[in-house]
């Protein structure tokens, strides 16, 4: 079986590369033919690219805190590394959809598969949103949809695209969502029954996860909270002070998508996606807003606390919350009982019992709508 893997695409984001680099190897363990599709965000027009630089330029010349900014580029050359070595085998970068039609034509795949992440998402994709749809591929190749997600808990498309995706949607051979209230909304809209499943990051082992941190890492000090905050908030500052003051932790490791800190210190690493989950798996406590941060905190068996960031989305948090019943660890307005929290213990052997049969309901999904044969 040969099998095109299209994803969300790549980026700086620890998310984004572990669910595409989980996926890709849990098809390649199962002994699938598989390459990850690389389609990469949409080229800018000149313009704005030349906005863009020169933005940036002033910004590392001009701004105060220009000693801060050098440090950063060896972080983000991380991120380019790990997808070189980590995320394979891929196709070379392919600019628009007639290439793309043309390479999946051209490499004979048996399926495409489509996941996971956001890639439903109107705001995020607009009007590549029909090829995620794959409404690019021919009929022969089988279509399976696994953990799409729309991001949030309300229709984004027009009746003109709705109808479009309808059509699209039926030539699917399996459809699977991330979230629950992606249920509803493909029952509701595209009157479709579609099947909740895990995110591809549960789908390989912690033990899978480690094999990529490196020999040295952040994560030197004992006793530590870990937050990876995807939004810079005064509240959420003061709560992880309160956490780490409440809880008698000594250091603190800090990750967002622009920077990492040791004790409010910038560190630069050249490999930030190994040093991710090396922290979130030593830490005494982990607080996150984002999604891909909760899942790892669950895969490593963390205590952890989850910032509600409506802006982004509760759903996706919500419901990979749901699935483990650990609903009462998402804090959305109310900060001040939120330490309460931290007197709780996680029952993990009821998370991991949970764990093991989703992970079975995933696995039978997948692989059956791939190759029934093998089931």
């Amino acid at each position: 079986m040969k099998i095109g893997l299209l994803t969300f695409p790549l980026n700086n984001n620890y998310g984004n590369l572990l669910q595409a680099y989980a996926l890709l190897t849990y098809l390649k363990n199962k002994g699938f033919d598989a390459e990850l599709i690389n389609f990469p965000v949409e080229r800018k027009t000149f313009k704005i690219c030349v906005t863009y630089l020169l933005k940036k330029i002033f910004l590392i010349f001009f701004n105060r805190f220009v000693r801060f900014k050098f440090p950063l580029i060896l972080t983000q050359a991380g991120f380019m590394q790990f997808i070189k070595k980590y995320i394979n085998p891929k196709s070379r970068p392919i600019s628009n959809e007639t290439t793309l039609r043309n390479y999946v034509s051209n490499r004979n795949f048996n399926c495409i598969i489509v996941g996971s992440d956001q890639i439903w998402r109107y705001k995020y994709l607009k009007n590549r949103i029909p090829l995620y749809f794959l409404s690019f591929v021919p009929s022969s190749i089988d279509k399976v949809a696994y953990a799409a997600s729309f991001g949030v808990d309300e229709w984004q498309f027009s009746d003109g695209i709705t109808e479009d995706i309808k059509k699209w949607i039926t030539g699917f051979k399996g459809v699977s969502v991330r979230e629950e209230s992606a249920v509803k909304l493909c029952r509701k809209y595209l009157n479709v029954t579609v099947q909740h499943v895990l995110d591809p990051a549960f789908l390989i082992n912690a033990e899978d996860y480690l094999e990529l941190v490196p020999k040295k890492h952040i994560a030197n000090p004992s006793n530590y909270l870990f937050t990876y905050l995807l939004d810079e908030r005064d509240y959420v500052r003061k709560l992880v002070l309160n956490v780490k003051d409440k809880l008698g932790i000594e250091n603190l490791i800090q990750f967002s998508l622009s920077e990492i800190k040791l004790n409010d210190q910038r560190v630069n690493l050249s490999d930030p996606v190994g040093n991710w989950i090396f922290s979130i798996y030593n830490s005494k406590f982990v607080i996150t807003d984002s999604f891909h941060g909760t899942v790892f905190a669950i895969i490593f068996n963390k205590p952890f606390i989850v910032i509600g960031n409506i802006e982004r989305g509760l759903s996706r948090i919500q419901s990979i919350l749901s699935v483990f019943g650990l609903e009462d660890r998402l804090i959305i307005d109310d900060y001040k009982d939120s330490t309460i929290l931290l007197n709780e213990n996680i029952n993990w052997q009821n998370v991991n019992s949970i764990l093991k049969e989703k992970k079975s309901e995933a696995e039978f999904f997948l692989l059956s709508n791939i190759n029934s044969k093998i089931i």
